[in-house]
């Protein structure tokens, strides 16, 4: 009986080692991460991810909306997370403007007119 409860006292270590080792490859992935710092894009990569031109991210550094940073050989890279909070602080909704002079209710009406033409009245 003694050896069947030393069996799994000794598998349950191997789980918890292993457990242990998995936890730790995992923390060191992700110091790895944190000393690496944030991913630098140059304007071709930005261009190919994100359709914004160097001279767009120039602007951009111009107005201070976007932090720029050289390279070697003068280089220029860009932050990929920093373009993504840049275009999403940028992005408007769309709006359909109404002519000034049209009531929305007469524009509601000639509307729906038309969708039931379309769909032969049903």
């Amino acid at each position: 009986m003694r050896n069947t409860s030393n069996a799994k006292g000794v598998k349950a270590l191997e789980a918890a080692l292993c457990c242990a080792e998995a936890a730790l490859a995992s923390a060191r992935a992700a110091f790895a991460e944190l000393e690496a710092g944030p991913e630098l894009i140059t304007p071709a990569e930005t261009m190919q991810r994100y359709g914004v031109a160097r001279d767009g991210l120039l602007a951009a550094e111009a107005r201070g909306e976007l932090a720029l940073s050289r390279g070697s050989r003068g280089r220029v890279l860009v932050a990929a997370s920093d373009v993504e909070l840049w275009m999403r602080s940028r992005a408007r909704p769309i709006r359909r403007a109404l002519p000034e002079s049209e009531d929305p209710d007469e524009y509601e009406r000639r509307e729906t007119a038309a969708l039931l033409a379309m769909n032969g009245g049903r």
